[in-house]
């Protein structure tokens, strides 16, 4: 009897355990995805950044052609 009771005691205890590592595992995957999508945003923002700066710059040289004549 006692064999029995561990053997299930310890059967309820990894099926505890299966249902943690999965909990465990989804957030991982969510965590993941996220990372994804943050690395996505930086490179468009970055992106963005690029074509101020080319704007910015195409803009200073037209004033300063502007301004000289």
């Amino acid at each position: 009897q006692k064999t029995k009771e561990t053997i299930q005691s310890i059967s309820l205890s990894l099926k505890e355990q299966e249902k943690g590592i999965e909990q465990v595992n989804y957030a991982i995957s969510d965590l993941d995805r996220v990372t994804q999508q943050n690395a996505l945003k930086a490179n468009e923002t970055n992106e963005i950044a690029n074509q101020n700066d080319e704007m910015a710059t195409t803009d200073r040289k037209s004033t300063r052609l502007n301004s000289s004549h």
